[in-house]
């Protein structure tokens, strides 16, 4: 006899199972996550990926207290950039940077700002910026929170760009890193149902089309999706694989 559950018990019960092992050994979970939309995952930019913003800077490699930085010559103020890869659609919640900051002169700054800007790297807007302070040394990390600014990555019309800030050449203001926090979101709902039986006031419309859209199901046939209908293992197989992506060696 085939074992079936409904489907809205099936998704219930695959978030019991995500919880109860994020949660076995009692402890906190410090791991960022790379899925789930209730939860920061976290994309890291080593500084090997920042690059001088013009041909007359420089840059080296420093290793203080066994932390990899990198500082610049050449150039005062905004002299190194990068872009990150977030994943599109994801919403962008805090910028977090790592700084090695020997420089004695409080008034010198040494900061990571955050923009979008166009393609050919217009029509920048800085979203967010996180600062040094003076005579930390190394192991000094500080975050910025961005989830007021309600920001869906979308490389349709824009891009995100990194840019490093500092105001010394002598090696005693080093970037050693950056992290970018995003959650995972679910497509916004299109207008119209793609499915007979599935009403736009549905509260499970949203999450249904973007499961058709993702081609993870094409529904039962006929124009509809069936949504009180029960769930077969195999069926959860198809939905899980497609869903995660998931191979074997």
């Amino acid at each position: 006899m085939k074992r079936r559950i409904g489907i809205g018990a099936f998704f219930a019960a695959a978030l019991a199972l995500a919880t109860s092992v994020a949660a076995e050994d009692g402890r906190p979970q410090l791991r960022a996550k790379t899925y789930g939309t209730s939860q920061d995952s976290l994309y890291h930019v080593p500084v090997t990926e920042f690059a001088p913003r013009d041909t007359s800077t420089t840059y080296a490699d420093y290793v203080f207290a066994n932390t990899l930085a990198r500082t610049t010559g050449g150039c005062l103020g905004q002299c190194l950039e990068a872009v990150p890869r977030l994943p599109n659609g994801a919403l962008l919640t805090k910028i977090e940077a790592y700084f090695c900051n020997t420089d004695s002169n409080p008034s010198d700054v040494l900061g990571v700002h955050l923009y979008k800007s166009w393609y050919d790297g217009t029509n920048m807007t800085e979203m967010g910026a996180v600062y040094s302070a003076s005579s930390n040394g190394c192991g000094e990390d500080k975050v910025e929170d961005l989830t007021s600014l309600n920001y869906q990555v979308n490389y349709w019309d824009n891009q995100l760009i990194l840019i490093v800030e500092t105001h010394t050449t002598n090696g005693t203001q080093a970037l050693a890193g950056v992290n970018l926090y995003y959650r995972l979101e679910v497509s916004p709902a299109p207008p119209t149902s793609d499915f007979g039986d599935v009403p736009t006031s549905s509260p499970q419309f949203q999450f249904i089309e973007a499961l058709y859209a993702s081609g993870i199901t094409a529904g039962c046939g006929g124009g509809n999706f069936c949504p009180n209908a029960n769930v077969t293992r195999g069926q959860m197989a198809v939905f899980l694989a497609k869903a995660l992506g998931l191979q074997w060696p």
